[in-house]
């Protein structure tokens, strides 16, 4: 054989090494991505299908930033459970990066409800304190806990398993490599619980999938920023100065109708940090059991919002004309008025 030969012969060895190599790295990521999406795909079809893909379930992906919590703990069956690891991840699809900020679970704020100061590590277990709770049940705890501490709202849960977590991670970094790992999906059915529908699922993984590592920014929610939330708060309305909300630019009067102190300055925060104009965050003179919504465009994105984020039935969205018995001026002078009863308040 020549040394031409030989050269050609190595040659197209190292393309064929290439190659093989390529395949077999897409295909560790494929079939990885795809096995973890089976999950969503199964925990969609193994409930109700209406539900499964209504448009509730995915209007967090219409936004360019949505956030997901995610949760670790021990075994689900473990008494007590404890919340190990807590993360609230902002997916910002308009500037290509995820922004992980990590929440020390040894950290104590006001439980929203009636549970009062308590470590971020019990949240599971106060909550299962109701023998009748599921975990399930306990993600309206912990999204209303984060949504309180950023000024936020927390779209999208993932509870995990500690021995699972690594699953979790790499997807939600749209990295993942199961291949020679000891895994099946019931065991990972068992071992997590996520609202997240498959659309979403499949949405976050290939989006984070196309992002390079440096996109992937992790932020430790210290001391500097339990002292100093207007600090937080920058830094989401820099997310946010883009927003839906931003863009249609509606005032927004924000009227404690409960007697509870800070009701208005929580919502006001919330509503600013998704980019909305608040005019005013007052005690308001009227006093009312449930909260409403003012507005003469109920089709705004902004009133949308603020309605379901607020959690205000249709019933108690009302027009200027219709909101004749509150006699704040503020009712009249902004586009949209949130005033806030006694229903939202005790559940802070």
């Amino acid at each position: 054989m020549t040394a031409h030969s030989r050269l050609r012969k190595t040659r197209k060895s190292r393309i064929y090494s290439k190659i093989n190599r390529f395949i077999y790295v897409f295909s560790a990521i494929t079939m990885s991505g795809l096995f973890v999406i089976g999950y969503f795909l199964y925990k969609d079809f193994s409930r109700d299908y209406s539900s499964a893909f209504s448009s509730s379930s995915i209007e967090p992906l219409g936004e360019q930033l949505y956030s997901v919590v995610y949760v670790t703990s021990g075994s689900f069956k473990e008494r007590p459970l404890l919340v190990e690891k807590l993360n609230f991840l902002l997916i910002d699809t308009t500037s290509s990066k995820i922004i992980n900020y990590e929440v020390s679970t040894y950290h104590k704020m006001d439980l929203p409800g009636i549970y009062g100061v308590e470590s971020l590590s019990n949240m599971f277990e106060i909550c299962m304190l109701n023998s009748e709770n599921t975990l399930e049940d306990c993600s309206d705890l912990v999204n209303t806990t984060i949504s309180k501490l950023f000024g936020f709202p927390a779209d999208r849960y993932i509870f995990v398993e500690s021995d699972k977590r690594y699953v979790v991670e790499d997807f939600l970094h749209g990295n993942l490599d199961l291949l020679g790992k000891d895994m099946n999906l019931k065991s990972f059915k068992d071992s997590i619980r996520t609202n997240l529908s498959f659309n979403e699922a499949l949405h976050l993984y290939k989006f984070a999938n196309s992002l390079p590592s440096d996109r992937v920014i992790t932020k430790e929610l210290g001391t500097t920023y339990y002292d100093r939330l207007s600090l937080l708060d920058e830094e989401l309305q820099d997310l946010t100065f883009d927003s839906a909300v931003s863009r249609e630019n509606l005032s927004v009067a924000v009227l404690n109708a409960s007697e509870m102190p800070g009701v208005a300055s929580f919502a006001s925060r919330m509503i600013k940090n998704i980019g909305g104009r608040v005019v005013a965050a007052c005690n308001s003179s009227t006093l009312s059991p449930k909260t409403i919504l003012i507005t003469d465009d109920p089709n705004s994105y902004s009133a949308r919002f603020i309605q379901n984020n607020f959690n205000i039935s249709d019933d108690n969205v009302i027009t200027s004309n219709e909101a004749r018995s509150v006699t704040d001026y503020d009712v009249y002078r902004s586009d949209i008025t949130l005033l806030i009863g006694l229903d939202f308040a005790t559940s802070l």
